[in-house]
Order: structure tokens, then C-alpha cells, then sequence
């Protein structure tokens, strides 16, 4: 039997940046846009799976981090540009939700992991 009395609602506690938060993370906006920007001149304005051209204007989705620049994953590469990848919005919400990810893409993912590896090892010396 269903209950006929309404349930309670609950309120989203929301935590506020701070204003310390919101300057660090456009810093690291604006940076992310200064890479994105190197590499939309240096390479082709096509999808790495697809081949599809993406256009004359870059857009902050069409580029993936091969490995996640989050803070507890791989934040020393987040601006290294062999970690960065252009790929078409569609493939990269596919990459994203871990839905179908291309073998291109996952090849190249094993790749960037070598290069993490040497890179840790170099660290160590």
C-alpha cells in the first residue's frame, strides 16, 4: 500500500565557493584555454577517431585529457599536449560516460600511460 501522505523535502545543502575558489579555477580555465589554443594551431581541426572536420573555431569539448587532469588522478599532465586529444563532442561524451570507448582512443590512452610511467621514473632520479 502506497503512502498517501506527501514526502518531505529535503533541502540541497549547497556549499559556496569561496572567492579563492572561484579565481584558482578560472586561472586554471584560462590556462586549459592557452594550451587548447596551441594545439588548435598546430594540428588538424579533425576528430582523432572520427577523421571529421570540426570546424575554424575551437570549443572546449572538442579536447580530452587521455589522462584525467582531476587532482587525484593526473593533475602534472593537464597541460602537457601529448595528454590532450581533439575529438568531436559526440566521441567525447562517449569517452566521458566510459560508453563504447574507440580502440584509437584507447590505444592512445595506453600510450599516454607509458609516457606517465617514464616520466614518474624520471621524477624518481
Amino acid at each position: 500500500m502506497l503512502r498517501r501522505t506527501p514526502l518531505k523535502r529535503s533541502r540541497l545543502k549547497r556549499k559556496l565557493k569561496s572567492k579563492e575558489k572561484i579565481e584558482e579555477e578560472k586561472e586554471l580555465r584560462q590556462k586549459d584555454d592557452a594550451i587548447y589554443l596551441w594545439i588548435w594551431k598546430h594540428r588538424s581541426h579533425t576528430c582523432v577517431v572520427t577523421g571529421k572536420y570540426l570546424g575554424e573555431e575551437p570549443m572546449r569539448t572538442y579536447f580530452h585529457h587521455l589522462l584525467p587532469k582531476e587532482k587525484n588522478k593526473y593533475p602534472e599532465h593537464r597541460y602537457h599536449e601529448w595528454n590532450i586529444v581533439i575529438v568531436s563532442p559526440f566521441i567525447h561524451e562517449q569517452i566521458e560516460r566510459g560508453v563504447n570507448i574507440p580502440p584509437t582512443i584507447q590505444k592512445l590512452y595506453l600510450e599516454a600511460l607509458e609516457k606517465h610511467r617514464s616520466f614518474a621514473k624520471n621524477q624518481e632520479l
